[in-house]
């Protein structure tokens, strides 16, 4: 018997006797462990999907350094590519801050944009300017420090070594924060 692999339009006049089969799509639950963080929904998509990347979650005294398949962190989760075949838990990345624990700062600067990040030598900022910048790594020191003076910035950062780091922004007596990793 010969079966048809188009979808049946019941707008369709019937002619004749018809045997209509169900089509079915496997769908799995994504679900984010985040490690002490604050709880990520789960997500259900269809097999052979993508997962939509959440918000970064937030964990005081830590900064946020992705989506990993396995617990310990060592394989990285792509949203963009890595397919949903199975039902699968992604787990949270962190890096102590040291003594930064505020990371959750105000937002006040609206058109911030520091890119790209991950960055690999140069980084730029826009919409910055008039701000100071203080550059801080995971064990909580200052790294690198400047006045950002134009609204479109772009700075050397050759000298740093791989890892996370926080962008500290303070104009006024304003804190606001970016979280940056360096390949």
């Amino acid at each position: 018997m010969l079966h048809s692999i188009n979808a049946w339009n019941f707008a369709d006049e019937l002619t004749a006797n018809v045997t209509l089969y169900a089509k079915w799509t496997a769908l799995f639950t994504v679900a984010f462990d985040t490690q002490g963080g604050n709880v990520v929904a789960s997500q259900i998509v269809e097999q052979g999907g993508n997962a939509t990347q959440p918000a970064d979650p937030t964990r005081t005294g830590f900064i946020f350094n992705g989506w990993y398949k396995d617990a310990s962190g060592n394989v990285a989760w792509n949203f963009s590519t890595d397919a949903v075949i199975e039902a699968i838990t992604l787990y949270a990345k962190w890096t102590e801050t040291g003594g930064i624990t505020n990371l959750a700062a105000e937002v006040f600067i609206p058109n911030l944009n520091v890119f790209p990040n991950p960055f690999t030598g140069e980084i730029r900022i826009l919409g910055a300017d008039g701000c100071t910048l203080q550059i801080i790594n995971t064990a909580g020191a200052i790294v690198h420090a400047q006045m950002i003076t134009n609204s479109d910035e772009t700075i050397g950062l050759e000298h740093l070594p791989a890892g996370v780091y926080v962008f500290r922004f303070e104009k006024d007596g304003k804190v606001q924060t970016e979280r940056v990793v360096k390949n």
